[in-house]
């Protein structure tokens, strides 16, 4: 990633010193030196390579004899030209040309461009205390003024930073961690700046005490300091025009650019920041989209979008979130200071002129719209509508579940994923149904269900969590989530058995659109009712009980306060801890399953030993239901966009031809790509539904 000082010094040597012959050329073509005899060369260096450069100190020059393409395919020879190096170690086949002031305490590597820059240099005077290259700078997430840092490293990844700002209660956890990240930042050498092999650096101001790694692209920067860009061949990470960063790392990948200015801010693998963005004291992680706006103290979680002017991000904890144009979160309540943060849970959306007064927490995948002022806690009302009404915040619990914009933003997510280097450090789960959000609903479900029970009837509001749900809502939004909670189960159970029951030969000849899933071979395969119930129970405990979201992994809170309490042990540095988070969230499909069946079970209010074929049938039978009626609901939904109402402005000129117009532009509601995918997941689900059952009931008792 970037390049260590040993390495871009064996790539060059071994050196010998100037022959006096060669210090003639260099004189003649206009080059000086203080002491040539500090100037040591690759054994086939070519002084007729270098023209008006000032030597000063020890410098250790490669050998220069290849070409270089430039921008617009223009190649010419490698070679310094106007420039003055002061303590440098120079690779094979660089191109420096037109350095304003100087290149000091520099190491860099073969096949670098550096072309028309004012000054590259290290200066640990110029890098705050305790600090190197952006590793070590405390970042005030979430508090603005503090309680909740987080000291960035190289690879800090969503999940650290979650434990760090936001596990305050687990002291010695955070207090090891910041022991062992101030360890690995006193490792890293401050007493020089590096250049990766293949980085090019052109048409930019400073770079002070700044690290840049292999193939990145730094291109119009106007001031960068205390900073590394990391950078590799298979992600290359680009700094664009007009960019100011102090107090930064960059993550591979990932691209600023566009007038952006930062101020202790970490930048995740496939993040995109431009187009005037500032952002200080945030942590932006992997593939977030920031642009326009502004983020104060923000912990960015992955696919944080944000992309108009007029937005500002405050003290806030988001990720899968799409903001609208004038978010406003506000955490100053002119008391104490900005004191107050909020949580906006995964895949949350704010409508345009949202405004939210912190502290609030609102639940996943809901839309808000209209301002809030109350301290407002939804957490466990997932997938609603968050609205103004006259003044008060009113909740439609479940209402953006069967919404066509969710299940786009569900499918959307995965394919969007910008990270190209293969060493990946946030671990992201992009499912809309997990034991996260299930695990809110079953909750959400038994208080709608309470509510319902409680309220008068002339009330048209009932109270809860800062928040008014109209009493109409209330049964409804109960059976959304007992739907939503059906639709899941049902379909890991319909996987599992698939895996457990080889296919009928009824299926087998009619080619099911859905082909069966792989099964298990030989005689492990069930043979009657009770073997498939025993083989659908075997499974651990590790994954039952409450379901945590860290910043994009979600996985049990025992087994991450398990991991916990290792660090806190000192019997896991942070290698192991990134290692121990990776393992868990590559067991996420076993230990979802264990979720599975503790829910599954306690739905139907039964032990495992009373458990049926007649229990399993309903499971599936309630599954197909439960997923066509909303697939169906999401169909209506997305049939809105063509209906009569959508006309307006189609057929500019002539009325008449306003449905062929609109026709032309965006075809029509059966031929939406989006419509047959949700026509085809429903002939997909009944035609497994009924193999299913067919394989079910040919079991014995």
């Amino acid at each position: 990633m970037v390049p260590t000082l040993s390495a871009i010094a064996t790539k060059a040597g071994p050196y010998r010193p100037l022959r006096e012959t060669e210090i003639a050329a260099l004189v003649r073509g206009g080059c000086t030196a203080g002491d040539w005899g500090d100037v040591k060369v690759a054994e086939t260096f070519d002084p007729a390579a270098l023209r008006s450069v000032a030597f000063s100190g020890p410098v250790r020059l490669g050998a220069l004899q290849q070409t270089v393409t430039l921008e617009g395919g223009v190649e010419v020879a490698s070679g310094i030209t106007n420039a003055a190096l002061c303590d440098c170690t120079i690779g094979h086949n660089v191109f420096i040309r037109n350095v304003g002031r100087h290149l000091a305490h520099l190491d860099v590597g073969d096949d670098v461009v550096i072309d028309n820059v004012g000054l590259i240099a290290a200066d640990p005077a110029a890098a705050p205390p305790n600090t190197a290259f952006g590793s070590g700078v405390r970042v005030e997430a979430l508090n603005e003024a503090g309680g909740r840092s987080v000291l960035m490293f190289d690879r800090l990844s969503s999940q650290m930073a979650y434990i760090l700002a936001l596990y305050r209660h687990r002291r010695d956890v955070v207090d090891a961690l910041d022991r062992l990240i101030v360890d690995a930042v006193h490792r890293i050498p401050t007493q020089r700046a590096s250049i990766g092999r293949g980085a090019r650096i052109l048409d930019s101001g400073s770079l002070v005490n700044v690290r840049v790694g292999e193939s990145a692209v730094v291109a119009g920067a106007l001031r960068l300091s205390n900073g590394t860009i990391h950078s590799s061949p298979a992600a290359p990470t680009r700094v664009g025009e007009g960019v100011t960063a102090e107090c930064f790392l960059l993550a591979a990948g990932s691209a600023v650019e566009s007038g952006a200015w930062l101020s202790h801010v970490f930048v995740g693998q496939g993040a995109r920041l431009g187009r005037n963005f500032s952002a200080q004291h945030s942590l932006v992680f992997a593939n977030s989209e920031l642009s326009e706006g502004e983020a104060c103290s923000v912990l960015a979680g992955p696919y944080t979008v944000s992309h108009h002017k007029s937005s500002l991000l405050i003290a806030g904890l988001y990720s899968f979130f799409n903001a609208g144009s004038g978010t406003n979160h506000s955490n100053h309540m002119y008391k104490l200071g900005p004191l107050h943060s909020g949580v906006l849970e995964r895949g949350c959306k704010t409508g345009s002129s949202a405004y939210v007064l912190w502290p609030a927490r609102v639940g996943a995948f809901t839309v808000i719209l209209g301002r809030h002022a109350g301290r407002i806690d939804t957490a466990i009302f997932p997938f609603s509508q968050l609205r103004e009404v006259a003044g008060k915040s009113v909740l439609i619990p479940g209402a953006n579940f069967y919404t066509c914009g969710t299940r786009r933003d569900a499918a959307k997510w995965p394919a969007r994923d910008r990270r190209t280097d293969p060493d990946q450090l946030d671990l992201v789960r992009f499912e809309p149904l997990n034991p996260v959000t299930v695990g809110r609903m079953i909750e959400g479900r038994s208080v709608l269900r309470e509510l319902a029970g409680s309220v008068h009837p002339d009330e048209e509001f009932a109270s809860c969590q800062g928040v008014s749900i109209p009493c109409s809502r209330l049964h409804k939004g109960a059976g959304v989530y007992e739907m939503a909670i059906q639709l899941y189960l049902g379909e890991h159970i319909a996987e599992r058995i698939e895996r457990l029951l080889p296919p009928t030969a009824e299926a087998k000849a009619t080619h099911a659109e859905a082909p069966p899933a792989p099964v298990v071979a030989g005689d492990s395969l069930p043979r009657s009712g009770g073997e498939l119930i025993d083989d659908l129970l075997r499974c651990g405990t590790a994954g039952r009980g409450a379901w945590v979201d860290l910043c994009g992994m979600v996985a049990p809170q025992s087994a991450v306060d398990n991991i916990l309490d290792d660090v806190a042990a000192g019997k896991c540095d942070l290698a192991g801890l990134e290692a121990a988070l990776r393992e868990l969230h590559q067991k996420y499909a076993e230990l979802q399953w264990e979720f599975v069946v503790m829910a599954w079970l306690a739905e139907l209010q039964l032990p495992p030993d009373r458990l049926t074929l007649h229990e399993i049938e309903t499971c599936v039978q309630e599954w197909k239901a439960a997923t066509l009626q909303c697939n169906n609901w999401v169909l209506r939904d997305a049939e809105g966009e063509f209906t009569q109402g959508t006309l307006v402005g189609y057929g500019i000129d002539d009325p008449e031809t306003a449905i062929a117009d609109f026709q032309a532009v965006r075809g029509t509601f059966q031929q939406h790509s989006f419509v047959r995918g949700v026509l085809k997941q429903n002939r997909e689900v009944t035609a497994r539904a009924d193999e299913l059952l067919r394989r079910i009931r040919r079991l014995t008792v």
